[in-house]
This record gives C-alpha cells, sequence and structure tokens, in this order.
C-alpha cells in the first residue's frame, strides 16, 4: 500500500475539513477566509508525518492452516 500524499489544512474557528493538495492552494484559501471573517485567524497547517498500526491477517483461500502456526517459538 502506498503512503498518502503530502497535504496542507486550513484551521479556523470551525473544524478543519479540506484537504490541500499544495501550499499555495492552502495559504489561498487561508487567505479567502480572512477576507471573509475580519479579525479571525487562519492557521495553514502542513502534514508532516503520520502514523498507522498495521496488524497482519492470513485468509486461507484453500482451508490449510498456516504452516507458521506450528513453529515451536
Amino acid at each position: 500500500m502506498s503512503h498518502p500524499a503530502k497535504f496542507w489544512m486550513v484551521k479556523g474557528d470551525g473544524p478543519a475539513s479540506a484537504m490541500h493538495g499544495t501550499r499555495e492552494a492552502a495559504e489561498g484559501e487561508a487567505a479567502r477566509l480572512a477576507r471573509m471573517n475580519p479579525g479571525t485567524l487562519f492557521f495553514v497547517m502542513e502534514a508532516v508525518a503520520c502514523h498507522r498500526r498495521v496488524e497482519v491477517e492470513r485468509i486461507a483461500l484453500d482451508g490449510k492452516p498456516d504452516p507458521r502456526d506450528e513453529l515451536p517459538f
């Protein structure tokens, strides 16, 4: 599975919901929102990392048990 693309979001008084593909797009949206909402701060936030727990699952399509289940360690 590929990793998600880098993105930016704008946060004001409400929840941030739109992901912008470039910093410039997010900056433009922040400026647009600021013009419409004088006195409100709009932060441009950059995604710098993500974390995910991944479990391994084996699905037997032939009905046979996983041979690794019989390893003594």
